[in-house]
């Protein structure tokens, strides 16, 4: 049977309802548009200023660490914040880099087209350029967990320097890096502590002396482990080894 006519009522009453509901949102969001419209224009306008900066400065950085030759531009991507409303053309920047089979820089339109050590650095890069833009001359931090994960071994070397750089650049910037004690060239590649080698870069050598107070030691600070209780000698070893490699006793900047 059809409904009654005081349930069609009822139900005319929540359309009513839900109608002046939508209208009220929908003034909600157009006002809420015009003012996020407001500040959006002044972040793409500080883009714009910056872009040959950050630019500059990625090419700087990742000049350190790719051997191929790699350029960000800047781009836009047309898009909403939500589902629905307005789009806006969001500022972006588009990576091209050489390879093997192309010697121009071809455009890379996401993460799959480089490798994961290349892809990590890149994207390490790149948030450089936009902190170093961002604090101009004045000082920054940055923190890096295991970078030598992804890496063979002929990177690590450059990926120290890469690192190491930053903090030569700016004597107010910190770096903390995280590491594991392997037999890589981690961290000695962080201080520098290594002879280089063709393809490697200069490095940029800390002073024996002062490795020691650069250094975290969880191996001394963390509750013990049943690893470090059984072979702990080894793990010190090893680290002695890297931060101050035998063949470096005599020799400057080892």
């Amino acid at each position: 049977l059809p409904p009654s006519p005081p349930e069609i009522q009822e139900l005319e009453q929540r359309v009513r309802l839900q109608e002046k509901t939508l209208r009220e949102l929908d003034r909600e969001q157009k006002d809420a548009e015009y003012s996020f419209g407001l500040v959006f224009d002044d972040f793409k306008n500080s883009i714009n200023r910056q872009a040959a900066r950050i630019r500059e400065k990625f090419i700087s950085r990742i000049s350190d660490f790719l051997v191929e030759d790699a350029e960000i531009t800047l781009t836009t991507t047309r898009d909403s914040i939500g589902e629905s409303g307005q789009r806006y053309d969001w500022p972006s920047f588009q990576l091209s880099m050489t390879s093997g089979t192309f010697n121009n820089p071809s455009p890379r339109q996401n993460r799959s087209e480089v490798s994961m050590s290349q892809g990590e650095f890149i994207d390490l890069a790149f948030r450089l350029a936009l902190i170093e833009a961002a604090a101009e001359d004045s000082g920054a931090s940055l923190i890096v967990d295991a970078p030598e994960a992804s890496l063979d071994a002929l990177f690590m070397r450059r990926a120290g320097t890469f690192l190491a750089r930053f903090t030569e650049d700016n004597e107010e910037n910190r770096l903390i890096v995280t590491s594991n004690l392997t037999n890589a060239d981690m961290i000695p590649a962080l201080f520098g502590a290594y002879d280089p080698e063709q393809g490697d870069p200069q490095p940029i050598t800390v002073p024996r002396s002062e490795r020691r107070e650069r250094v975290i030691n969880l191996l001394e600070l963390a509750a013990p482990t049943s690893a470090i209780e059984l072979v702990g000698d080894r793990y010190k070893n090893l680290l002695n080894s890297a931060l101050f490699p035998p063949s470096g006793e005599d020799v400057a900047g080892l």
